[in-house]
């Protein structure tokens, strides 16, 4: 029979040299795996870094427009508010300005009925002295006629209220007094003076001319009709000749107290309405600075 034997030494040692070969290369193989496995990891991670990081720069992005969006609507704002009171500020002194104007218009209606109503009514009278020779009353008081003795050889002429308008007094037969720009002449349509009485009124303001009509400076109105013709020869400017003085009785009258009252009442109305309007204007003054401070 064959006898058998064992792998001999060379042999032996060939399959040891082939074993460690083989467990060399599992080696090599298992240390790329791992290094293949690792180098992969490490792209991930940074892969995921880059898009956090991305997601951060838009949330960043994201806040930085949302922040500019949010400071203009709060500009917008604020230019709307600032607006407004600029609008409710002109508004406001328009409606002044408008207030002022319509106190001013009811000034001026109120002028002239103050002047009309203004017409002389007797009192107590007191003796004063009537200059008419070069013109002029003396010591007269400055806002009525004064009433003049009319002389005893002649009557007093006729006296006409043509064209005078309601209310005011005519003058006829007239004469401006040079010296103190005061009128004489014969009065008619007077509560406080007959018909055909020679009167001299305080000084007029402006020129006179007949068929106007004249103020005086205390406020008193006449209609002026014809004026008086000649040198001074007759009639109430011939009383005291080449210019003798003469006394003479005389009435002075004032505004009834009811006219008065009134014209006081409307002056307290007027002052108040005036004063109104300038308190409204200067409290949006204020306000319009104290918005102004605020916003500074």
């Amino acid at each position: 029979a064959p006898v058998t034997t064992g792998p001999t030494p060379a042999e032996k040692s060939a399959a040891e040299t082939e074993a460690r070969k083989k467990a060399e290369l599992e080696r090599k193989k298992a240390a790329e795996e791992a290094a293949a496995k690792r180098a992969a990891e490490a792209e991930a991670r940074q892969k995921a870094a880059e898009e956090e990081a991305a997601k951060r720069d838009a949330e960043a992005e994201a806040r930085k427009n949302a922040a500019e969006e949010a400071a203009a609507k709060r500009a917008a704002e604020a230019e709307a508010r600032k607006q407004a009171e600029l609008e409710k500020k002109r508004k406001a002194e328009e409606a002044a300005a408008k207030r002022a104007t319509e106190a001013e218009a009811r000034k001026q209606q109120i002028q002239p009925k103050k002047e009309s109503d203004a017409t002389p009514e007797p009192a107590a009278p007191r003796p004063t002295f009537s200059l008419f020779g070069f013109g002029g009353a003396a010591d007269t008081k400055d806002d009525e006629p004064t009433a003049v003795a009319a002389p005893t050889a002649k009557s007093a002429p006729a006296v006409s209220k043509a064209n005078a308008p309601r209310g005011v007094p005519a003058v006829s037969k007239w004469k401006l007094n040079a010296n103190d720009n005061s009128i004489s002449g014969f009065i008619s349509g007077s509560s406080s003076f007959k018909d055909g009485e020679p009167v001299t009124t305080s000084p007029i303001v402006g020129e006179a001319s007949a068929n106007t009509l004249v103020r005086t400076k205390s406020g008193s109105r006449y209609f002026l009709g014809d004026k008086a013709t000649g040198g001074g020869g007759g009639g109430i400017f011939g009383i005291f000749g080449s210019g003798g003085e003469s006394s003479a009785s005389s009435t002075e009258t004032t505004p009834s107290s009811a006219s008065a009252a009134t014209n006081d009442a409307e002056d307290r109305k007027r002052a108040a309405e005036e004063a109104k309007a300038k308190r409204e204007a200067e409290a949006a003054a204020k306000k319009e600075a104290e918005l102004e401070k605020k916003r500074a």
